[in-house]
């Protein structure tokens, strides 16, 4: 198949052909992933200081002190190819959920050369549940914050939920 996609296909050969000598090199998939600092950690092992990089499909159920959400453009975030668009939303949900503390949300102003825009679903988080900016003074939270953290069913009903 890729020999036969010409340029584009021999460059993704290329790119099996260096993933499969690396992986050749460890003995393990787990190895593999450690040695690309995206394996799971070792039972026992404090989290403390460390950065979990996870899709938010594989985030479902759980929580963070802080989260940062990458590459919500227009185009991405909701997908373009995705035909269900109340699927996005409720992917949006449980992403804006997920943090105790803080969820940091960015977008490129240009992605492949090309203006981009944010996602409509940064829109549709209440204001007073945002700052934008660069978060520099990190003591700093909104009101609502205060006490005993995030109100989620303010926010389930903001996502509409």
């Amino acid at each position: 198949m890729h020999q036969a996609a010409g340029e584009d296909g021999r460059t993704a050969l290329e790119n099996l052909h260096e993933l499969l000598s690396l992986a050749n090199e460890f003995s393990s998939v787990e190895e593999l992933f450690d040695h690309a600092a995206l394996g799971s950690e070792s039972s026992g092992d404090e989290s403390v200081g460390r950065v979990k990089l996870m899709t938010i499909h594989g985030s479902k159920g759980l929580e963070f002190g802080h989260v940062f959400l990458i590459g919500w453009e227009d185009t991405l975030f909701p997908s373009r190819t995705n035909i269900d668009p109340a699927e996005e939303r409720r992917l949006a949900y449980v992403a804006l959920t997920r943090g105790r503390q803080r969820v940091s949300v960015s977008w490129c102003e240009f992605r492949r050369g090309e203006q981009a825009s944010p996602s409509c679903f940064i829109d549709e988080i209440p204001l007073q549940a945002r700052r934008d900016g660069w978060g520099r003074n990190l003591n700093c939270r909104p009101a609502f914050q205060r006490g005993t953290g995030f109100n989620r069913q303010a926010q389930r009903e903001a996502m509409g939920f």
